[in-house]
């Protein structure tokens, strides 16, 4: 996949320490890594023991120890020590509920081949990015930079007419708008599913306590 390898590489500043791929008929996943934690043991796209899900993740997760001691207790066994294979077995051990537990800022994607389900979500705050489109022909295409989704060739460059009176009104464009009508920004506390099926569901799995919705 020529378009993956230029969308990667075309955020190499943004992970300068390593970069790596995933490849199957339907799938295909890219990443660029900051070394942080595991300098030696975080690769990514990082595949599960049965090859059967693939996960990758931007951002750092706080409480990712107590996690896998919850996980340990649970019979789940790491290979690495890396927040990034806590998230994965995290995903297997709850399902979409697997968010809700995370303490950290984060951005991350996966393709669970035995559900036939992409999920992806973004931190509370919405501190790491995450943009999105779905192209004429059904393809979901995303990255954790505008120009980065831009450079597939698929991708719709029609702009939104309404964007430059968003800009001039606050000073920058609200999510989940971009300047590009068929570009997303996945909002802060969004999870995203697709299902194998076509099916897509967005929804917020957290709001600030205390704050009455309109």
């Amino acid at each position: 996949m020529v378009s993956l390898r230029r969308m990667n590489r075309a955020q190499a500043h943004r992970g300068p320490d390593d970069e790596g791929y995933y490849e199957s008929e339907n799938v295909g996943l890219a990443h660029r890594r900051l070394s942080i934690i595991d300098l030696s043991g975080g690769h990514q796209p990082l595949l599960s023991e049965d090859n059967q899900i693939v996960l990758v993740f931007n951002g750092e997760i706080y409480n990712y120890v107590e996690l896998g001691r919850e996980l340990s207790r649970m019979g789940y066994h790491t290979r690495t020590h890396s927040d990034t294979e806590i998230l994965l077995l995290s995903w297997r051990a709850w399902g979409t509920e697997c968010v809700k537990r995370f303490r950290g800022m984060f951005a991350f994607a996966l393709w669970d081949n035995r559900q036939k389900v992409f999920f992806a979500a973004r931190d509370r705050l919405g501190k790491k990015p995450f943009y999105y489109s779905v192209t004429g022909n059904g393809q979901l295409v995303f990255g954790s930079e505008l120009k980065t989704v831009m450079i597939h060739p698929d991708v719709s460059r029609s702009l939104r007419p309404e964007m430059a009176e968003e800009y001039l009104m606050y000073g920058y464009i609200p999510d989940p708008g971009t300047p590009y009508q068929d570009v997303f920004k996945l909002p802060p506390a969004c999870q995203l599913l697709i299902k194998d099926n076509g099916e897509v569901s967005k929804e917020a799995y957290w709001d600030l306590p205390g704050v009455s919705k309109r």
